[in-house]
């Protein structure tokens, strides 16, 4: 007898995360299978537990899930205080949803040392649906170095769910569709929106049951950005995406976003881009969102696409001005700006038989080279006037681990740490054959648009002995530290971990202070 197409796991009922916070504010979340009232039990470190009604509730259709902010949101609750550790813990009707922590940011006195975690591509699931024990791994050693290392927050920077992975338990599978479809739906794409979106809502519960997951989106704050995985494969570069036959699906799954993940950093508006920017002390970062902008308007033409939502450029732009004292600035850009070199994404985009492919998905292809080149002609240009600032670009997407010093011809080199995948263990050998030797081919890259070229070398960073693994293609999470001793002058240093034997973390790369 065939085994039924369902995951070998029970679906997420309850649970709690925490989201983005300030010196002063913290952004919460929890779903809940019940409808309220809702407790909040709220502890300084050192000092007495409070225990406050919570008066929000969940927006109808958003599956049970609710996000508010301490303590502007809750009635009674006391100032939070800058630089400081609390924990907490969420109840419903006499049940409890979960605990977690968080530390405050810093205000005006900035710490000798910032560290935060970087994470991208969950899919726990083996073909069968089976939670993969090497996935549980990863999660569990990310735990514990992040804890080791003092993280004070993690950048979740796409994928942090998969409609179409594995293949037969895809949403766009019919076989696996059939027996969820509303009635009457023959494929995702008839489905309205709200039929869209309670079926992500749905997938969202089974690939965020793990308890390891849980255990990790409680105790960081956590700031997420979607991906093509939170939509469908390579979203926005197949022209068709734009077209009506997906506007259901866009909507739908952007709102199951919102719900999940968006809520968490305030991400709720119905429309518009979802970039968002926030400071740690001195420390700036700004998140790009590259999918619900990205879209092939003139397929087949040179600059025919489009990556970043119309104002998104010009927002980074005046964020970087604003910032020019800042000892360290990041960029998180889902999709590594810098990967594969043009004549490669333009062979695999002509080669490979599915479409859209992971050649048509890259910064380098011809529809997006020249928001490509927009983007870096923008971080050189402010990395020439601020040298002493540290410019770096943390991405994620691409299944594998990766460094990059981009050496520009008369500024400071800039860096590009990938970390990818958390817990997805593709199975194909192309995909990870060309990850793997993207940063050794993509050497001399030149960025187009101004009145000359710019020709940036491209290095892949040596790394310490015995920790100089660059790419690295096994499950991997990143962790980024800031030191601030000298704040004209900050450090960064770029690690990259895994779990070893035992299940201990293990560092895999780490390239020493930059």
């Amino acid at each position: 007898m065939p085994q039924p197409l369902a995951f070998a796991i029970s679906p997420l009922e309850r649970a709690v995360a925490v989201g983005a916070v300030t010196s002063t504010s913290a952004r919460l979340w929890f779903r809940a299978p019940s409808s309220g009232p809702y407790t909040l039990l709220l502890r300084r470190e050192g000092g007495r537990a409070q225990r406050l009604a919570l008066p929000c509730a969940p927006r109808p259709g958003a599956d049970g899930t609710c996000a508010f902010t301490l303590p502007g949101d809750v009635p009674g609750a006391p100032a939070l205080r800058p630089d400081t550790p609390y924990s907490f813990e969420l109840g419903s009707a006499g049940e409890r949803l979960g605990e977690g922590r968080f530390h405050t940011a810093p205000d005006a006195h900035p710490p000798e040392r910032l560290a935060f975690g970087l994470v991208s591509c969950h899919q726990p699931f083996d073909p069968h649906g089976r939670v993969r024990e090497d996935a549980r791994a990863v999660l569990r050693a990310a735990q514990e170095a992040y804890a080791r290392a003092g993280v004070r927050f993690v950048l979740w920077t796409g994928d942090q769910l998969y409609a179409d992975q594995p293949e037969r338990l895809s949403l766009y599978a019919p076989a696996y569709f059939a027996p969820r479809a509303p009635a009457g739906r023959a494929r995702l794409q008839a489905c309205t929106a709200a039929e869209v979106r309670r079926l992500y809502q749905a997938r969202y519960r089974e690939f965020w049951a793990l308890p390891e997951l849980q255990a990790l989106q409680a105790q960081f704050p956590g700031y997420p950005m979607l991906d093509d995985h939170d939509v469908v494969n390579n979203w926005g570069s197949d022209p068709a995406h734009a077209g009506p036959g997906w506007r259901s699906v866009r909507q739908g799954a952007l709102a199951a976003y919102r719900d999940y993940q968006g809520s968490r950093v305030g991400s709720a508006r119905a429309s518009g881009s979802l970039h968002y920017a926030f400071d740690w002390g001195p420390v700036g970062l700004f998140v790009l969102d590259l999918r619900t902008g990205r879209r092939v308007e003139r397929e087949g033409e040179e600059g025919g696409g489009r990556v970043l939502a119309p104002r998104q450029l010009s927002a980074l732009a005046r964020w970087l001005a604003a910032r020019a004292s800042a000892p360290a600035l990041f960029v998180v850009a889902g999709v590594p700006p810098v990967f594969l070199p043009r004549w490669a994404a333009t062979l695999i985009g002509r080669v490979a038989r599915t479409k859209p492919n992971e050649g048509a998905d890259r910064w380098s292809h011809r529809h997006f080279v020249r928001e490509r080149d927009a983007l870096l002609r923008l971080l050189h240009a402010h990395q020439r006037a601020h040298p002493r600032q540290r410019l770096v670009l943390l991405s994620g997407d691409v299944h594998v681990g990766s460094a990059l010093a981009l050496r520009w011809p008369d500024a400071p080199p800039s860096y590009q740490l990938t970390s990818s995948a958390l817990t997805n263990a593709p199975r194909e050998l192309l995909g990870p054959l060309v990850a793997r030797s993207a940063p050794h081919v993509h050497r001399l890259l030149r960025v187009d648009g101004g009145a000359r070229p710019v020709r940036v070398r491209v290095d892949p960073l040596p790394g310490a002995a015995a920790r100089g693994r660059n790419p690295y293609g096994g499950l991997n999470f990143g962790l980024v530290e800031v030191d601030l001793r000298e704040p004209a002058q900050a450090r960064v240093s770029l690690r990259l971990l895994a779990a070893g034997r035992g299940g201990a973390p293990r560092a895999v790369f780490e390239s020493g202070p930059l």
